[in-house]
């Protein structure tokens, strides 16, 4: 009597989509840190963003009529998303032998190659993220507290003619994306302080920089890894550096960036028999990163040489 997969593949499949969902959610980045729009399955390839026109206010006067009446304006901006995918190929021996490790294993390997990529796309717009704003940095610079302060205000101090100001609440939450090589120079920074402009002001010189030094080397992880300057710290090699080892760090609010997400693993995962001697897992996802305004952001070039 022969054995088929074929039942088996219908019972794997959801509980294969679950782990996927779960994992996808714990290993994605970025796409914690900016704006995320969903654009079903079934709605086209495009999604077109509503844009209104700013409206600026005037001096009132009473009892004098209203002579500054302005329209919407309104346009639409358009995004297309673009498919990418990975796919896996296990043998039908492995499948029945060892099912549940095997596709653990590939699951985890697939849903983070998905992450990556997706993290990629978002984080390759920080280099281009420039326009008028004065950014900050240089090449071959090492990367001072300093420079996350004047980025940080830069940001703030943006004002774009179709957005306004940035928003309140999540939307106009402020971010400081890293490379941690490049994280390590502020904390070298933050270390020269103690020993420098405290030590020679405290009344209790060197005794108030070493306490002030070792609370920095305590908390370093937590604080430096949380906050710095209002700004929520996120680390992470997807800001790859060049091949001069500088990286484009940046300060911007979550609404600068948007993600648009087509779809989703229900949708496009896959599993099937080839030639009747293997399995072929598939999984794709439409998604498209975009800059929505540069004014909200400021990058900061720096360098990410090895510690």
């Amino acid at each position: 009597m022969s054995t088929t997969l074929s039942s088996t593949l219908s019972n794997l499949l959801p509980k294969f989509i679950a782990r996927a969902k779960l994992r996808s959610a714990e290993k994605q980045v970025f796409t914690q840190f900016v704006d995320v729009l969903q654009h079903g399955a079934g709605q086209g390839r495009v999604y077109n963003e509503p844009i209104i026109g700013r409206l600026t206010a005037y001096a009132g006067s009473e009892g004098v009529p209203v002579g500054q009446a302005q329209a919407l304006a309104d346009s639409n901006t358009a995004w297309t998303p673009t498919e990418h995918l990975v796919q896996v190929v296990v043998t039908k021996r492995a499948i029945f032998v060892n099912r549940e490790p095997i596709l653990s294993r590939a699951n985890e390997q697939m849903t983070d190659a998905l992450s990556t990529r997706k993290d990629t796309q978002i984080t390759t717009l920080y280099g281009s993220a420039t326009g008028t704003n004065a950014d900050q940095g240089s090449a071959g610079q090492a990367l001072l507290t300093s420079l996350v302060f004047q980025a940080k205000a830069t940001v703030i101090n943006a004002d774009d003619s179709t957005y306004g100001k940035i928003p309140a609440g999540p939307g106009g939450q402020l971010i400081f994306a890293v490379n941690p090589l490049s994280l390590f120079d502020i904390q070298e920074d933050v270390l020269a302080i103690s020993t420098n402009a405290l030590a020679a002001t405290s009344p209790l010189g060197e005794y108030a920089a070493e306490v002030f030094k070792n609370g920095m080397l305590g908390n370093a992880a937590g604080a430096l890894a949380g906050h710095i300057a209002g700004c929520l710290v996120v680390q992470s090699t997807a800001i790859a550096p060049d091949t001069a080892d500088d990286a484009d760090n940046i300060v911007y609010a979550r609404d600068a960036f948007v993600l648009v997400e087509s779809g989703g693993i229900e949708d496009n995962t896959d599993m099937t028999q080839i030639s009747g001697r293997a399995v072929e897992i598939t999984m794709s996802e439409w998604y498209v990163a975009a800059e929505r305004t540069d004014g909200w952001a400021n990058a900061i070039t720096a360098d990410a040489a090895a510690v």
